[in-house]
């Protein structure tokens, strides 16, 4: 039941983690000129912000590893985040940015989930 409910809570912290992201690449893009991997990447540093508080305070309540402990493995997870922000719009220039960044959004939270879930916040 726990694996559920943490879940269905990760799911809302994500969606709107990944809707800031969304807007935030959006608007870097117009303030960068067009630059998408400096938008992405920008963006996805403040939605990684947002994110942290959220599945400390909501999603995984009961971890048992110390708030610093916790802190270092989600860098490292956002890392690999980030490290795909950048590296899924450098592949994918040729297309438009909303489909680059719809294609970033999905990918990367399946990818964190496991991560939190099994690392992090254990």
């Amino acid at each position: 039941m726990r694996l559920f409910i943490q879940s269905i809570r990760f799911t809302v912290v994500g969606v709107l983690s990944t809707s800031l992201y969304y807007l935030f690449a959006l608007f870097f893009q117009k303030l960068f000129v067009d630059n998408r991997v400096v938008a992405s990447i920008l963006a996805y540093c403040l939605s990684a912000v947002f994110s942290f508080s959220a599945h400390k305070q909501y999603t995984f309540i009961g971890s048992t590893g110390s708030l610093k402990g916790e802190v270092i493995k989600f860098m490292i997870v956002t890392t690999v985040g980030l490290m795909l922000a950048a590296l899924i719009p450098f592949i994918l220039s040729n297309y438009d940015s909303k489909y680059i960044y719809l294609i970033t959004a999905s990918i990367i939270p399946a990818v964190t989930f496991v991560l939190m879930k099994f690392v992090v916040f254990k």
